[in-house]
């Protein structure tokens, strides 16, 4: 009989920790899930930084698209501050399965908006680096990482015809350097 009261107890025991574990498992995902629906009401509203830092709140608990709505977040963010290049590799990867048609049409907008903001932005970069080559040529002397077709075209002229080469072995690899030299100026 003492036995069986134990066993009793016993049970009794169990089925109260079972409950409370079940019940903080059911109250934990509520609150993901509605830290996670006001993160998508401030993304609505463009509220970036505080979506962003709600996301992360919940980060660890993998649940539905936060993170690529944190990269996302991030993007916007350093859009609005005028970074482009951060603004389109936070956005590069991005794949969405939970967001409604509405809300992937505005991120997809936005992604595209990204996009052609940093090709534009690669293609005027490339200009001013091309034009800062051009007047480093002509203004100057031969220098490392001159293209050797451009040799003849700074300050100094052309160089000699005879062109002597050197032989190094630099960390095991061997290389060769053309060598010129300049008689006038």
């Amino acid at each position: 009989r003492c036995h069986m009261k134990n066993n009793k107890k016993y049970i009794v025991i169990l089925i109260v920790i079972f409950i409370l574990f079940v019940g903080k498992n059911l109250y934990d995902a509520h609150q993901v899930r509605t830290i996670y629906e006001e993160a998508i009401n401030l993304i609505s509203r463009e509220c970036y930084v505080d979506a962003a830092d709600k996301l992360q709140s919940i980060a660890e608990e993998n649940y539905r698209d936060t993170d690529d709505l944190i990269a996302y977040c991030e993007a916007n963010i350093a859009y609005a501050n005028g970074n482009i290049s951060g603004a389109y590799w936070d956005s590069y990867y991005l794949s969405f399965r939970y967001q409604t048609s509405e809300q992937q049409e505005k991120i997809d907008t936005f992604i595209n908006k990204v996009e052609q903001e940093y090709d534009a932005y690669c293609e005027q970069k490339r200009i001013e680096e091309q034009k800062a080559y051009e007047l480093k040529i002509t203004s100057g002397v031969p220098f490392v990482g001159m293209s050797e077709n451009d040799i003849n075209r700074t300050s100094l002229g052309a160089p000699s015809s005879e062109i002597r080469h050197n032989k190094e072995c630099i960390n095991g690899k061997q290389y060769t350097a053309n060598l010129y030299d300049f008689y006038k100026g």
